[in-house]
């Protein structure tokens, strides 16, 4: 565990700026530090941006099957209107101190810590436009008003692509003041790593809003290899994918995973049993690998290892697992999918390469990946590969990341044998992620009324 120092003095001191303590204060704001150091306020919003992701992908990872509620009917399973407050606060207060980290920054010529910060904003508007549709941003952060209005989803995303242009012109710059290595909990003061995490989420967008002809350009200047994943893995106790698992040793039960993504994996849906889901999770007592259906809950008491859950020793739940907020195997994907047309044989080269970094990432021997990579329903060819291909496996990659919704809602959630929720209360799948129920009390005129079925601006 790295920069604990820095981790403990966020956790404690409950960093905040105090020009958006109208907006916030209604948002659960902590208690605010005046005039807080600079290098504070970025281990504050990297960390922070970690737990957010966690956060997110714990609300979608249900959407998309990869994990199932433990009773019958769990809201969250069933598209029943969820509160997601915590969610919802984590990013906003987390742009509040981010806000007051630019603002430090621009009056002290730090322009790589004011860099570092649009990036941030950036990555945390994306997935407010991604998750609601929307969201305040301007004047939930100016403090001019305590009911701020919403911008557009569209919006939202023209900002946060301006501001990456905005954070590579500041990254070009000789600042006063140089980023801490201490302090940077995503890429310790690398500042041309960020730059390569900028190029990925152009791409990310760009794929989103069916740009596909500027994504090789992005590619190109983005992560060459597994090292240069955008991850945190510092943590103050623990990754909260491994405090799940530890509840469930104490019968707080929780992380059972999908049948759908077990049969996925385990070689129900397709023939090939995949190599990597015995680093995901462990075999059950009978010896084989078993989902929980989602809307139906277990069929065990949950501690008789009757189906899969996270456990411990996982590669994504362990003690110290990083959190990914983007992946070099995420871009080998979008590579494949932008150039499907246009060049099928460097696509599928591209497929082949996410499925690879992912598998080295996880650790799976050598010997396993050549076998998966040659069986059948992976070594299809350039003549049988398709955008189905692309999407079985980029699912397969993505664990728990929250990106995978966006794929999902974007491929009509046409995966293999997928299939609503039993007892879902929706005609179709979950479209939009329910408004908090802090905007709905203390903003309801500004806040969107969507409902759950409603597509996001984009898809």
């Amino acid at each position: 565990m790295k920069n604990l120092k820095y981790i403990f003095y966020l956790l404690t001191i409950g960093l905040i700026t105090s020009s958006c303590s109208d907006y916030l204060d209604v948002n659960d704001n902590p208690n605010a530090v005046s005039d807080p150091p600079i290098d504070g306020l970025l281990a504050t919003v990297t960390y922070n941006t970690g737990y957010n992701t966690s956060n997110l992908g714990s609300l979608s990872a249900y959407w998309v099957q990869y994990l199932a509620g433990v009773n019958q009917a769990t809201p969250i399973d069933i598209y029943e209107f969820i509160n997601t407050n915590g969610t919802w606060n984590g990013l906003y207060l987390t742009l509040a101190d981010n806000y007051e980290m630019m603002m430090l920054a621009e009056q002290n010529g730090a322009t790589h810590h004011q860099a570092i910060g649009k990036v941030i904003e950036a990555y945390s508007l994306l997935f407010i436009s991604d998750y609601w549709n929307g969201g305040p941003y301007e004047e939930a952060l100016d403090g001019s008003t305590s009911q701020p209005v919403w911008e557009t989803g569209e919006r939202l995303y023209a900002i946060a692509s301006q501001n990456l242009d905005d954070a590579l012109a500041l990254f070009n710059q000789d600042p006063t003041i140089v980023v801490n290595s201490d302090s940077d909990l995503i890429y310790f003061g690398d500042t041309d790593q960020w730059v390569k995490a900028i190029y990925a989420l152009k791409a990310r967008m760009a794929l989103h809003t069916g740009d596909l002809s500027s994504i090789s350009n992005f590619v190109n200047q983005s992560f060459s290899s597994n090292a240069e994943d955008m991850q945190m893995d510092s943590f103050q106790v623990r990754n909260p994918w491994a405090q799940t698992a530890i509840n469930n040793d104490n019968l707080l039960l929780g992380g059972f995973i999908s049948a759908q993504y077990i049969d996925a994996m385990n070689g129900t849906t397709y023939s090939t049993f995949d190599p990597r889901l015995p680093f995901i999770t462990d075999e059950t007592q009978f010896a084989d690998y078993r989902g929980t259906v989602n809307g139906e809950g277990r069929v065990g008491d949950g501690i008789s290892d009757e189906e899969c859950y996270l456990e411990l020793d996982n590669f994504y739940s362990s003690t110290n697992s990083p959190i990914f907020l983007f992946t070099y195997a995420e871009l080998k994907f979008i590579e494949a999918e932008a150039l499907l047309t246009s060049n099928p044989g460097a696509a599928y080269t591209a497929y082949l390469d996410g499925i690879t970094a992912n598998m080295d990432k996880i650790g799976v021997p050598g010997p396993d990946q050549t076998a998966y990579l040659a069986s059948p329903d992976v070594a299809v060819g350039v003549a049988g590969f398709g955008i189905d291909e692309i999407m079985k496996e980029k699912y397969k990659a993505l664990f728990l990341s929250p990106e995978t919704w966006n794929d999902a809602r974007r491929y009509d959630y046409n995966y293999e044998d997928f299939s609503l929720p039993t007892g879902a209360l929706l005609p179709g799948y979950i479209q939009l992620a329910p408004t908090p129920n802090v905007e709905l009390t203390t903003n309801g005129e500004n806040a969107s009324d969507h409902e759950l079925t409603d597509n996001v601006w984009w898809d």
